[in-house]
């Protein structure tokens, strides 16, 4: 199935292929009439955008997909983020604080679930929100071993829960669970041999590394970036290390 080879495509970082595999399942869907194609197909899409540090491009399509279906928090969690990407702060944190109702309560436990936690934590993140971060952090927590799927079917991942839950540990400071858990996502991202995530999730390592600033934490650091620099040499994506999360 073309959304498949284009999930297991971005993984790689094989993007151009991964683009004209979205592009033909399209093609398909449209042929026979498959109306569900386009969401899963914008899925993917994002996916690809994700992992080239380029998520702030997918406003417009977003946006659409929360007016035609806004009881969708997946697609509305997506949105709080890829504002955040987009540098529409405020946008972002009304958006972020309209799910927050309840505190998640609202969120529902389907097949979505992991996808809006994923989302939300990257866009508390970037907000700097550490109330929410610590809610979203327990919730996440029983999570960690695992990789986040977006679809019932499989097609598109956006790596290790492990990474995002980092990156909520170091929205609270917590140094030393944000290292353990960028750790634990090299590992995983690694295994689903996913190099545009490992480097993602190197470059946080790197971050948190700074951050805690033990004696031999700065010369791990300095190893760790020149590990992202030679990934992303070597699969030619051109994003500035601070756009990576």
């Amino acid at each position: 199935m073309p959304l498949i080879q284009a999930t297991l495509a971005t993984l790689e970082g094989r993007f151009e292929e991964a683009e004209r595999l979205v592009g033909s399942a399209l093609q398909l869907g449209q042929v026979a009439q498959q109306m569900g194609v386009m969401p899963a197909v914008q899925v993917v899409f994002g996916m690809i955008r994700f992992a080239q540090g380029r998520a702030g491009e997918l406003e417009e399509g977003v946006r659409q997909s929360v007016q035609r279906d806004p009881s969708l928090f997946a697609w509305r969690s997506c949105l709080a983020y890829v504002l955040c990407e987009a540098g529409r702060a405020e946008e972002a944190r009304l958006e972020f604080e309209g799910l927050a109702v309840d505190d998640y309560a609202r969120l529902p436990r389907d097949f979505t679930w992991a996808t809006n936690l994923a989302m939300l934590a990257l866009a508390c993140a970037w907000l700097g929100d550490r109330r929410r971060a610590e809610l979203l952090y327990g919730l996440m927590l029983p999570y960690g071993p695992y990789a986040v799927r977006l679809t019932r079917f499989g097609a598109a991942c956006f790596g290790s829960m492990s990474h995002y839950l980092g990156l909520l540990a170091a929205t609270l400071s917590r140094w030393d669970d944000a290292i353990e858990h960028f750790e634990d996502a090299i590992q995983m991202n690694a295994r689903l041999e996913a190099p545009p995530f490992v480097a993602n999730s190197r470059h946080q390592l790197a971050r948190a590394l700074r951050a805690r600033g033990r004696s031999d934490d700065e010369g791990r650091a300095v190893e760790e970036l020149a590990h992202v620099r030679a990934t992303l040499d070597l699969l030619a994506i051109n994003v500035q290390l601070r756009t990576l999360r």
